[in-house]
């Protein structure tokens, strides 16, 4: 018996920039980083996809371009090869949009003696920063931030505002700091001739608009790499970021070469600008992907195998806590005690769900009986990723185009409830949930076209099953990024 995962397939296509499936993407519709795979997974290909069709969308709303400079701007000392750029006046500020929904609770005026005013509570928002295109596709696209406000009854979207950047520039899947204060970008810069193409690498800081979930860009940090990031993730005391980063000078042939990659690090400030710290934090890890654990004392790099390290509270230090475990493993419950993760079975020709239960040092030890799915024709790629609340976990059995629902019992078993099968030509790549669990946002794919997009679907508190809602406004829509917000 031997296991494939997606992480290994995926890293050995890995071109520049291009986020595959092992990192995310770039926006061409490779599959998601914590897929597993057992050959070639399936990719959206060219025309938009039959019954589940992302319209793109009218010119008009709050559209904003981010120039490439803006207002005064004072470069500080570069450190570590890296320079910060803050902008001062904000330039890629994105229209203040109409807000929607929010829950905003007052206070009734006491009754006899003296009448005090009203007293406003502070306002809950969420918002859902999705990463799309504008434009044709036949003249080009331009990468896009679409901004979402989130109803704090039902968990669906409704589109405020869009942040454009320029034509031939790139974005990878945005990443929000834990404390719901900045939005992160990891930007190429690419410009084109009729022989080369070059690019130059940033990461970007937004302030969020706690009201209006506008985006407002404070500063800039340039990456003196010759790729950008293949993974970010930050901590969950949003103290540090960390990033995986290729080296195109250690990998001399085609072949799959771990030490071509390092992992870069970074403090985050109370303005959101990152300050590169040591660098590199961890040397050849591979294209390593990221999963934190909810106390936020350790994470675990997934590369050919999973393995934790410890995060220093003061320094983001990484510290390797014990030796590269043999296991599947993509996501944890909201209270870090138990782990999830889908691999397959050569043997058996079946997909494999594993449970976990994580010990204090980080261990991740089998729980309950091993879930199967039967394969799909054409492969086996698929991942798991569990709810807000920690009730249920939803598998993505991408070529079977079906999500399927399973119960977290106490102890962190798994018991299946039941299997929604997605549109004809729709592809399952990756789900995201609202924070109040209620909906979930589905990133679909057609393996014929270029067409992805987003669709929403209602989540049964009782039964977890899902029912198909909406699509999301966004073109080509291929990844969600919440954020909670109190003003």
């Amino acid at each position: 018996m031997h296991f494939v995962t997606r992480q290994l397939a995926c890293v050995l296509l890995l071109a520049p920039f291009v986020l595959a499936g092992c990192g995310g993407s770039d926006g061409d519709g490779s599959p998601p980083a914590s897929q597993t795979n057992t050959g070639t997974p399936p990719s959206p290909g060219s025309q938009l996809s039959g019954g589940n069709t992302v319209t793109p969308p009218a010119t008009g709303g709050n559209t904003t371009t981010p120039p490439t400079s803006g207002g005064p701007t004072t470069t500080p000392t570069t450190t570590g090869g890296n320079s910060v750029t803050p902008t001062t006046t904000g330039a890629n500020t994105a229209a203040t949009p109409t807000t929607t929904g929010g829950n905003t609770i007052t206070t009734p005026p006491a009754t006899g003696g003296n009448t005090a005013a009203p007293t406003a509570i502070a306002s809950a928002h969420t918002f859902a920063y999705v990463r799309g295109f504008v434009g044709d596709p036949h003249y080009g696209l331009s990468a896009t931030i679409y901004t979402y406000s989130v109803n704090p009854l039902t968990g669906a979207p409704s589109e405020l505002n869009r942040t454009v950047f320029p034509y031939g520039w790139r974005i990878s899947p945005l990443l929000a700091d834990p404390k719901g204060r900045f939005l992160y970008v990891s930007i190429a810069r690419c410009e084109s001739t009729a022989s080369t193409t070059t690019c130059a690498y940033y990461l970007e800081t937004y302030r969020i608009g706690s009201a209006t979930g506008a985006l407002i860009k404070t500063s800039e940090l340039k990456l003196n790499i010759d790729n950008g990031p293949n993974e970010m993730a930050i901590d969950p005391t949003g103290k540090f970021l960390y990033a995986t980063v290729f080296f195109p000078d250690r990998n001399p042939d085609s072949d799959y070469h771990p030490e071509a990659y390092d992992v870069w690090s970074y403090r985050i400030d109370d303005n959101g600008t990152l300050t590169p710290l040591a660098a590199p934090a961890l040397s050849g890890v591979g294209g390593a992907s990221y999963r934190m654990h909810p106390s936020g004392k350790f994470v675990y790099l997934s590369e050919l195998g999973v393995r934790a390290y410890a995060i220093d509270s003061a320094s983001g230090t990484l510290t390797p806590m014990g030796p590269v475990q043999a296991v599947h493993f993509e996501d944890f419950d909201p209270t870090g005690r138990f782990a999830y993760g889908t691999g397959f079975n050569s043997d058996s020709q079946e997909i494999e769900i594993h449970a976990y239960t994580v010990g204090a040092d980080g261990t991740l030890a089998a729980n309950g009986s091993v879930q199967t799915l039967p394969l799909a024709y054409g492969g086996a790629s698929s991942s798991v990723r569990v709810a807000p609340g920690g009730k249920f976990a939803y598998v993505l059995n991408d070529y079977a185009q079906t999500i399927s629902t399973y119960a977290i019992s106490p102890t962190g078993t798994l018991t299946i409830r039941n299997t929604v099968t997605l549109g004809e030509t729709s592809y399952p790549y990756g789900i995201f949930f609202e924070p109040g669990g209620r909906m979930a946002y589905v990133w679909s794919g057609y393996i014929y076209g270029p067409s992805e997009g987003v669709l929403t679907y209602t989540i049964d508190s009782g039964t977890g099953a899902l029912t198909r809602a909406d699509s999301l406004s966004a073109y080509r829509a291929n990844s969600v990024t919440f954020v909670s917000t109190t003003d």
